[in-house]
């Protein structure tokens, strides 16, 4: 099954915006992360993704020698995070062990801390919540709030 560049994009900036944030929790401390760059797959759309260093903090994400996103790194209590940007929304990735997951937020520790954001079902994955963070977080909410979502870039 081949799936083209714009729609793994699509999909990929889709899945990923269950846990999007209007600010950049990477923003003045981008930090490397140890072995970072190298390729990834994810098996369930059966397509391998490549993230290549291009300065200290910084990243891009590629397929077939094309640039999907730029990525930045850094770390927060602890937590190794991979940044995307898209379309004013920041989306983070954990890295546990070698593999990153893309995020969501659990709505308990928002609501808890006070931070606006909104709720919605994805249109094109049933029963997908997608969670809209409004307001800047502290890093302490952001790593409690932080939860693995549906989809795992799982290093080679």
């Amino acid at each position: 099954m081949k799936i083209s560049l714009l729609l793994i994009c699509a999909l990929t900036l889709l899945t990923s915006c269950m846990g999007g944030y209007s600010n950049s929790m990477c923003q003045g401390r981008l930090k490397n992360l140890a072995n970072l760059a190298g390729n990834y797959s994810i098996p369930e759309l059966e397509q391998t993704l490549k993230i290549t260093k291009i300065g200290t903090g910084t990243y891009q994400l590629g397929q077939d020698g094309q640039v999907i996103a730029e990525l930045t790194s850094c770390v927060i209590k602890n937590k190794e995070i991979v940044e995307m940007a898209g379309d004013g929304v920041f989306i983070a990735l954990e890295r546990t062990g070698r593999d990153l997951n893309v995020t969501t937020f659990d709505t308990a520790v928002l609501d808890a801390a006070g931070v606006k954001y909104q709720v919605g079902e994805s249109d094109e994955w049933e029963g997908v919540t997608i969670v809209a963070v409004e307001d800047a977080m502290t890093d302490d909410v952001f790593t409690k709030a932080l939860i693995a979502g549906a989809m795992t870039l799982i290093k080679q």
